[in-house]
């Protein structure tokens, strides 16, 4: 068992997908600033994001980025895969 399934529960790989807009890079930008604020571990790579935690803290991080872009009125597609297991590299 490595360190990180001590504390961490599950794995989220995210990619935001702004749609019928011209300013793509401002509405991801703000997506990952609500992902560096959950506190939650996050890796930024170039198609989508991975962020490891416990369930409940993952579906609470989803669900306020569905409402914070939605309130924006940004119109997206919000690609998900979870998994119960930690993510770490042995």
């Amino acid at each position: 068992m490595c360190a990180l399934a001590k504390t961490v529960t599950g794995t989220c790989q995210l990619a935001f997908l702004p749609l019928e807009t011209t300013s793509s890079d401002a509405a991801v930008e703000q997506v990952l600033q609500i992902i560096e604020s959950s506190g939650l571990e996050a890796e930024v790579g170039p198609v989508s994001t991975l962020i490891r935690g416990d369930a409940e803290s993952l579906c609470a991080l989803i669900q306020h980025i569905y409402k914070t872009m939605d309130d924006s009125q940004v119109r997206f597609s919000m690609n998900l895969m979870i998994s119960n297991k930690c993510g770490c590299r042995r």
